[in-house]
């Protein structure tokens, strides 16, 4: 199942391939491990990112 959805398939689509409902496949996908796709960023994710991009610049003054 994560192989398929990290492979591009929607929870919709194993939902159905699988019999069950589309929040029992987030579930398991998410106790597996898995980003959903789709989803807002978490805080801690957002932290991640901004520490690692280097401020903007201005012809290669920092702002």
């Amino acid at each position: 199942m994560a192989e398929k959805y990290q492979m591009g398939a929607t929870v919709y689509e194993l939902a159905a391939e699988y019999g069950c409902h589309r929040t029992t496949v987030a579930e398991r996908l998410k106790k597996a491990g898995i980003a959903m796709r789709g989803q807002s960023p978490t805080p801690g994710v957002i932290k991640s990112v901004n520490d690692s991009v280097s401020a903007p610049t201005l012809c290669g003054m920092a702002c």
